[in-house]
């Protein structure tokens, strides 16, 4: 597979990072170039460029799909968040762009699960962290409407990359500032965010400071490891 047949600037040049849909059928990759390329495995058991997300100013530099594989999350030094969904055979919408950060954006990371329960309905929830210090929740607010639902700040420097476990109720981070944080989401969050229109960042239930230079990835385990 030759991804580079649908960049600018070319894998060998290490400016592409790439990730599979939930049902491994389909690899979003994104670089430098500011675009996003959509492969999907065909017939003859490779990967062919089906579709290319353009819009973003810059350099992407990080890609997510949400657990049912019919939204992508793309992020990049343009400071903006992309919301896309399929639509149908290599047809992707764009549903919102997020753009309350004020630096570039490191990092997204969906929700693991497919939608988060409040009172009144089930909404999407999406994770950002930027340059800017800060890690972002951004919320479905029903008709495909999206809202920054909290911010929550607590690093010093740069969050490089953030990560849900696998129930969902907690959110690790790494940052420049040499630590790890695990937020918890308080138990009235999402009634108080949907219910009211309210923004309330996570709360930092553990600190680890282990790193003597700055950490800049992590993943959960499937037994809520980090």
């Amino acid at each position: 597979m030759e991804m580079c047949r649908c960049h600018s600037r070319c894998a060998q040049e290490n400016h592409l990072l790439h990730l599979f849909s939930p049902d491994g059928k389909h690899i979003a990759s994104a670089g430098f170039d500011g675009v996003t390329a959509i492969w999907e495995f065909g017939e003859d058991e490779e990967f062919v460029c089906i579709a290319t997300l353009e819009g973003h100013e810059n350099e992407v530099k990080s890609v997510s799909w949400a657990a049912n594989g019919t939204l992508l999350a793309t992020s990049s030094r343009d400071r903006s968040v992309w919301v896309w969904e399929i639509t149908g055979d290599s047809e992707f919408e764009i549903l919102e762009v997020l753009g309350e950060h004020t630096q570039d954006v490191k990092h997204v990371q969906w929700h693991p699960t497919d939608e988060v329960q409040s009172l009144i309905a089930f909404r999407k929830l999406l994770a950002s962290c930027s340059y800017d210090d800060t890690i972002k929740l951004w919320m479905e607010n029903g008709q495909n409407y999206w809202a920054c639902a909290g911010s929550t700040e607590g690093h010093t420097s740069t969050v490089w990359s953030v990560d849900f476990d696998p129930t969902g109720n907690y959110l690790a981070s790494v940052s420049d500032d040499k630590s790890m944080k695990i937020w918890r989401r308080p138990p009235e969050w999402t009634r108080d965010v949907v219910g009211r229109g309210r923004k309330i960042g996570w709360p930092c239930a553990k600190l680890f400071r282990k790193h003597t230079a700055g950490a800049y990835t992590l993943s959960h385990g499937q037994n809520s490891t980090v």
